[in-house]
C-alpha cells in the first residue's frame, strides 16, 4: 500500500563574498611594492574552498594554506601584494588586470570569478647608485664604512631628511642626515655600521632607514646588517 513520506531540504548559496570588488594598488615607484588587505567571507552554508590561480607574476597572497578554507559564515582577511617591476624605455605607465579565483564548494561545484586590479607605476625622482648594500661578516666591535649616491632627476629641489633607530639599537649612521638636492645634483651619504650589535644578538640584524622627501612624496628604505638589503618607495 502507498506510504506517504514528507522530503525536506534545506537550500544555500555557494556564495563567497569578496571585497573590495576592485583593487585599486594606488601609486607606486618602479621596484617597490604595495600591500592591499582582501576580505574573503563564506555566504554559504557549506564549506568552500578559495584558490588564487593563476597569479600575475607581479601579484602574490599572503597565506599560510593553500587553498584557503572556509567554514560556512566564515570571514577571513588576507594580504595581496603588488611588486612592480622596471621596463626600460617607459616611465610611467598603467598596469590593469584581473586576478582569476577560483570558489570549490566540496565535491559538489566550483565557480570562476575575476577580481580587476590597476596600479600606477612611476619613476622615482631620487636614483640611488645601489639598491643593496652588503656588510660582510665582521667580528664584535668592527667598523664598516660605506657610501651611497643619490641623485635627484626631477625638476625640483627636493628635500630628504634620514630616520634612523637609536644608535645603541642599530649601529647605524648615516651622514649627512638632511639635505637638499638641486635638480640634477648629486649628494653622497656616509653609512658607518659598527658591529657591537652582534653582543646582543647572533642572527643577522634588519635595520630600517626611513627618508622624508618634501613635493608629496615619502621613501622608506630597508638594510640589513650583514649581506642583504632592501629597498622601497611610498607614494603619498
Amino acid at each position: 500500500m502507498p506510504v506517504a513520506f514528507t522530503i525536506r531540504a534545506k537550500m544555500t548559496i555557494d556564495t563567497v563574498q569578496i571585497t573590495p570588488g576592485k583593487i585599486n594598488f594606488g601609486k607606486l615607484y618602479e621596484g617597490t611594492a604595495s600591500r592591499m588587505p582582501l576580505m574573503c567571507e563564506n555566504l554559504s552554508d557549506l564549506p568552500q574552498e578559495i584558490l588564487f590561480y593563476p597569479l600575475p607574476k607581479e601579484i602574490s597572497v599572503e597565506l599560510d594554506l593553500i587553498p584557503l578554507k572556509l567554514l560556512p559564515k566564515e570571514k577571513f582577511q588576507t594580504n595581496l601584494i603588488y611588486r612592480s617591476t622596471k621596463i626600460p624605455g617607459i616611465d610611467n605607465r598603467k598596469d590593469e588586470g584581473y586576478l582569476k579565483c577560483k570558489i570549490i564548494t566540496g565535491n559538489i561545484a566550483t565557480k570562476d570569478l575575476r577580481l580587476p586590479y590597476s596600479c600606477d607605476i612611476m619613476k622615482c625622482p631620487l636614483e640611488f647608485s645601489a639598491m643593496k648594500i652588503d656588510i660582510p661578516v665582521m667580528q664584535v666591535d668592527e667598523m664598516f664604512n660605506t657610501t651611497l649616491m643619490i641623485k635627484n632627476t626631477a625638476y625640483k629641489t627636493m628635500i630628504f631628511e634620514f630616520f634612523l633607530p637609536k644608535f645603541e639599537v642599530c649601529g647605524l649612521k648615516l651622514t649627512p642626515m638632511v639635505e637638499r638636492i638641486k635638480p640634477e645634483e648629486s649628494v653622497e651619504i656616509n653609512i658607518e655600521y659598527q658591529s657591537f650589535f652582534k653582543k646582543i644578538s647572533k642572527h643577522n640584524n634588519i635595520k630600517t632607514i626611513t627618508m622624508i622627501i618634501t613635493k608629496r612624496i615619502k621613501i622608506s628604505s630597508s638594510y640589513a646588517s650583514l649581506n642583504f638589503a632592501f629597498f622601497r618607495c611610498l607614494y603619498n
